[in-house]
């Protein structure tokens, strides 16, 4: 994390000028660049620095006398908004007041030992653009990974493994090895296999009598079948208005009775591949090469597996890996474990 590395802070303090007004800011890089630039502090007698990129905005409300002095100084820090009353589509002539607080957005934390601390909650996209302008990799928000990860391009231990952090909140990485000063494990869950297979097997006969059904339907004529069945088993709503958790109940009891109405109902209460989207617009399929139909089918069991999956814990096993290695997506979850307690993944 060349970027942040203390001693090419500590030559920006010695070779430039604070900006004006300030005799703590300097730039993190070109001085025009005014909205990134870090702040010289002290703590426990050692000098740290603050890095910031841009300004944090919130407000606070204030009664209407604050307000009008506020205004008559400064009219852009505070504002007034008026209550609306929508079932008349006027405003109530009620309002209320803010005032506008502005403080540096600090992004993280560089102390002498040469690491940096990850001090928010949480990264934005163009923060996360920011720190990654200042490393060697990239700062990734991925929901399969659990979160904000980082990863250091073209970086390989003696394994081959890339190197990649699961980021949370007061996570120390040295500047010069992009490791983690405190060593630390992330925590993923796979499917048993076997344990699985016994958890499905009421649904074997449900997933092969559909698949074979549907195969040999064209996709049209699958919509056709899905207005039919919302017809006969809620007959009291239109397609477009029913929910979807009616509509899961409703496929639930016709699994084993009915296996491709059941199908149906969970595509539309999925909406996989757009299937309940393309009633409430109208859309038509003019490229079917045959294929579509299958396709719905494997979406829609797909997704009635993860549930299934997610209902039954007991099917997953877990395994461990060293922070900083390589590990793989996952749809089930990644937990960080530090000095044996689970911390919440940026």
């Amino acid at each position: 994390m060349y970027g942040f590395n203390y001693e090419r802070l500590t030559k920006v303090t010695e070779q430039q000028k604070p900006y004006r007004g300030s005799d703590n800011r300097f730039p993190m890089e070109h001085r025009s660049r005014n909205e990134k630039y870090f702040f010289v502090e002290e703590e426990n007698g050692e000098k740290v620095y603050d890095i910031v990129y841009g300004t944090r905005w919130r407000h606070e409300d204030i009664d209407k006398e604050t307000y009008d002095s506020l205004y008559a100084i400064k009219p852009s820090d505070v504002w007034a908004s008026e209550e609306y009353d929508y079932a008349k589509h006027k405003g109530t002539g009620k309002f209320t007041y803010h005032k506008v607080i502005r403080s540096p957005n600090l992004m993280a934390r560089v102390r002498s030992d040469n690491t940096v601390e990850f001090t928010k909650d949480e990264y934005h996209q163009g923060e996360r653009n920011f720190l990654s302008q200042n490393t060697s990799g990239g700062f990734i928000n991925d929901s399969r990974r659990g979160g904000l990860i980082y990863k250091h391009y073209g970086y390989r231990d003696k394994r081959n493994t890339l190197l990649m952090h699961a980021i949370h909140k007061g996570m120390r990485i040295a500047c010069d090895s992009d490791m983690a000063v405190v060593p630390y494990e992330v925590e993923l869950k796979k499917v048993d296999r076997r344990l699985a297979k016994e958890t499905l097997k009421p649904y074997e006969d449900f997933f092969k009598v559909s698949e074979v059904m549907c195969k040999a339907m064209p996709y049209e004529q699958l919509k056709d079948l899905a207005i039919e069945v919302c017809k006969e088993r809620i007959p009291s709503k239109v397609l477009t208005h029913i929910n979807s958790q009616e509509l899961l109940h409703e496929a639930r009891l016709c699994t084993q009775s009915a296996p491709l109405d059941a199908l149906v109902l969970y595509a539309l209460a999925y909406d996989v591949n757009r299937f309940a989207w393309s009633f409430r617009w109208g859309i038509t399929i003019s490229n079917d090469n045959g294929e579509k139909s299958h396709q719905l089918y494997m979406a829609t069991k797909r997704r009635i597996l993860k549930d299934l999956y997610t209902t039954h814990k007991e099917i997953f096993k877990t395994y461990r890996l060293q922070g900083g290695m390589y590990f793989p997506a996952s749809e089930w979850g990644t937990e960080v474990i530090v000095n044996g307690k689970v911390i919440q993944q940026l």
